[in-house]
């Protein structure tokens, strides 16, 4: 079998999903094809903060031991959601960086992301902790931004 990085990076560790920004509606592999069962992980969600890691956002490669893979991709999930995402209290403003739009479908929606979000940024704990969100998770009335804008 031979993988490209696109067939890497879509078809194995985002679920064959479409690659974001893409033109041609296909998922990466056809639903014959043998590459679709090479690797099945419980949360994808986390590999879509490693991949933007490592895209360039802080431009660091690292390679992960396969028996601590969790804990350093939650490690690097929590890195990119604190660093990366900024949320104003005052303005009630969460603002994501661009690249987070093509990914929002892996996550079910704007709801489940901003839900996945919370779990991993401190402000947005502290948040949930003080009662300032509703009994879907979302802070009252927040405004969701996509920016290029570093913090």
């Amino acid at each position: 079998m031979q993988f490209n990085l696109e067939d890497l990076k879509h078809g194995i560790l985002r679920g064959n999903k479409k690659a974001p920004g893409s033109i041609i509606y296909n998922k990466q592999f056809n639903e014959n094809d043998m590459r679709n069962n090479i690797i099945k992980i419980h949360d994808l969600r986390v590999l879509v903060f490693a991949i933007e890691l490592e895209s360039g956002t802080l431009g660091k490669l690292e390679a992960f031991d396969p028996s601590t893979l969790n804990e350093q991709l939650n490690k690097h999930c929590k890195q990119y959601l604190n660093e990366d995402v900024f949320y104003d209290v005052n303005e009630n403003e969460l603002k994501l960086p661009t690249a987070m739009q093509y990914y929002v479908s892996d996550f079910g929606g704007q709801d489940a992301l901003l839900k996945f979000i919370t779990q991993y940024n401190h402000i947005m704990q502290k948040q949930l902790q003080q009662g300032d969100c509703d009994s879907a998770d979302r802070p009252n009335s927040l405004s969701i931004i996509y920016t290029d804008e570093q913090f």
